[in-house]
């Protein structure tokens, strides 16, 4: 579809013929609107936006009479060129050369889209975990208000134990090599139909946060506080159950950055490790103080075989159940990103195979007249000729 500027004025004062603009436009591989002003640019990505509410839009440009348009759509990228850098100003991305557009999206933005994902997905679960044992706690204690936690490490838990392992997840773990991206155009079909952001995955994790909020409180109270006593007949305190299910908390949420991470390095394993190193470090120190609630109880936790079996029984019942979710959704879409890079590489194979048949064909049909409807002499025919 080729438009000029002037006949964009006329339709764009009809909303009807605005609308079949569009309509049109979505049936064609390309739509070139030529000389158009600043205005007129912005004014087109407005109607697309208008017109279908539910499509991202993207605009790029190298110059001051694209900076309208770049503003207008939802992700504006400017080109550093010799038109200056007002364009790359407004952007929300700016690059040297306008090849860098497939590496932006196809790596970037699909890798970006995926890792948000996760982190917002993990943020419902990480809650789920943390706060509903609370919530469960409250049919065993008949709703007194009473807290299973101690409040002094509970807020320690965003801060230190739960917060940098989600952290670098998200800038810096890949599903697959960039080249296998750029190659493989379909994998960012993962964005376009929802595929790791829909309803089903939030509940899922809602639900998972869920179950395994109940399994630490049915463990910790039952495993715990009804069937513990010392070697001095006395049974377990109240606040030792909290804790241990607070240790439970901070385990499963750091494995749980483990199922999903695709790129194991140093790094993460060692934050990850750190994470539930200064958990315990932070139990430790608040159990020495007097006037804390967990005086004491940290070395009597610590040393207890049922701790042991209680925590290990709870990472039985939740993680490998979780594992299994992640694991099946992890393999299934590696299995279809290496479906689709082998495609990829048969068709190119073809396509190399094709081109080189087409080019000896074209060498054997060469016949070095300049009018290809020209055919050469025969034999006979030069023979009569001479």
């Amino acid at each position: 579809l080729v438009i000029s500027g002037e006949a964009l004025i006329h339709a764009m004062k009809n909303q009807s013929v605005a609308g079949l603009i569009v309509d049109i436009g979505e049936q064609c591989k390309a739509v070139v609107a030529c000389r158009v002003s600043p205005k007129q640019k912005q004014e087109v990505v407005t109607l697309v936006r208008e017109q279908r509410p539910e499509a991202n839009t993207l605009a790029i440009g190298d110059g001051a009479n694209d900076v309208n348009m770049i503003i207008a759509a939802h992700v504006g990228v400017g080109i550093k060129g010799v038109e200056g850098q007002q364009a790359s100003r407004a952007a929300d991305y700016a690059f040297g050369e306008f090849k860098h557009l497939r590496r932006l999206i196809l790596v970037h933005g699909r890798e970006s889209y995926r890792r948000n994902t996760t982190l917002i997905l993990y943020n419902f679960y990480k809650n789920m975990v943390l706060v509903l044992p609370q919530f469960w706690f409250g049919f065993i204690n008949a709703f007194s208000a009473q807290v299973i936690y101690d409040q002094i490490i509970f807020q320690f838990f965003n801060v230190f134990h739960a917060s940098l392992p989600i952290v670098l997840f998200a800038i810096f773990d890949e599903e697959a090599p960039p080249d296998q991206l750029i190659t493989d155009v379909r994998s960012y079909e993962a964005g376009q139909n929802d595929k790791y952001f829909n309803l089903w995955h939030y509940w899922q994790q809602v639900g998972i946060g869920g179950f395994q909020a109940f399994v630490i409180t049915v463990l910790c109270y039952y495993g715990l506080e009804l069937s513990f006593t010392y070697n001095n007949g006395f049974v377990t305190q109240y606040w030792v159950s909290g804790l241990v299910a607070f240790t439970a908390c901070v385990l499963l949420t750091n494995f749980k950055v483990l199922l999903f991470t695709n790129s194991f390095n140093f790094l993460n394993q060692t934050v990850i490790f750190l994470s539930i190193v200064v958990y315990f470090a932070n139990a430790w120190i608040l159990a020495i103080f007097q006037d804390a609630d967990l005086y004491g109880l940290f070395d009597q936790m610590i040393v207890s075989p049922r701790f042991y079996i209680v925590t290990f029984g709870i990472i039985g019942a939740t993680t490998f159940i979780d594992m299994g979710f992640t694991r099946w959704a992890y393999f299934n879409v590696k299995l279809a990103l290496q479906a689709k890079a082998t495609e990829a590489r048969e068709l190119r194979i073809t396509t190399l195979l094709l081109g080189r048949t087409l080019v000896k064909q074209s060498l054997k049909a060469y016949t070095g007249f300049a009018f290809a409807q020209e055919e050469p002499l025969t034999k006979e025919q030069m023979e009569f000729t001479n």
